[in-house]
């Protein structure tokens, strides 16, 4: 596996330890792996979206969403597959991807982002609903459950991430930025603890949008 090949469908991170939000994502512990199968075996694994190696062990661990915490740990890689991305009429969607509220920001969220849950029997359906609102620029859908989550402003307090058995889509008109905001890729650094309590960085890109997102790629 050449880490150096740029067109890899892949990000890794290196010395950062993954702890899923749920249990129930950790779906897959492999011992005596080396570092290249480990990336090969979530590649082939449909419901694999994330990975970490502990290559003090040899151990490789698979996720199904890539919600979760992450810490600083010098003998772990964490590697997230990317996930397919289309166009379908005027929108953008992205295969096992998941819009989430925060749970502690969804009173707020209630209040000012026209937030609706309904449930439809396919991901089309539920598109072509939030198609048809004029407050609806951003919808979720699990295929499992049926559940459709329609979103009016994705702002502060949502949480879009990898999920098995997902799909969300963006309405291209919702992307075009208004006066003073902007949707960008930036390099951001986020500060990861360790077991002591000191910090590290890990720098990835990430999509931001809001006020004065400058330093674009």
């Amino acid at each position: 596996m050449c880490d150096l090949c740029p067109k890899l469908p892949l990000e890794k991170i290196p010395n950062v330890r993954f702890t899923p939000t749920s249990s129930e994502n950790a779906f897959r512990t492999i011992p005596n792996l080396v570092y290249p199968e480990c990336v090969l075996t979530c590649l082939e694994t449909p419901n694999c979206l994330s990975t970490n190696y502990d290559s003090s062990q040899k151990t490789c661990f698979l996720y199904s969403s890539t919600a979760g915490e992450q810490t600083v740990a010098s003998n772990y890689t964490l590697v997230t597959p990317y996930q397919p991305t289309g166009v379908l009429r005027d929108w953008v969607y992205s295969r096992n991807t998941r819009i989430s509220i925060d749970a502690n920001a969804t009173e707020n969220l209630s209040r000012g982002s026209e937030t609706k849950r309904t449930n439809t029997y396919s991901f089309l359906d539920c598109l072509t609903a939030c198609d048809l609102s004029s407050k609806c620029n951003f919808a979720s859908y699990k295929f499992q459950t049926q559940e459709c989550l329609h979103i009016g402003n994705l702002s502060h307090g949502y949480q879009v991430g990898y999920e098995y058995g997902h799909v969300a889509a963006f309405k291209l008109n919702a992307l075009i930025p208004n006066a003073g905001q902007t949707w960008r890729y930036r390099r951001v650094s986020p500060k990861l603890e360790n077991n002591e309590g000191e910090g590290a960085e890990s720098v990835f890109d990430a999509l931001i949008f809001g006020e004065n997102a400058t330093h674009s790629k």
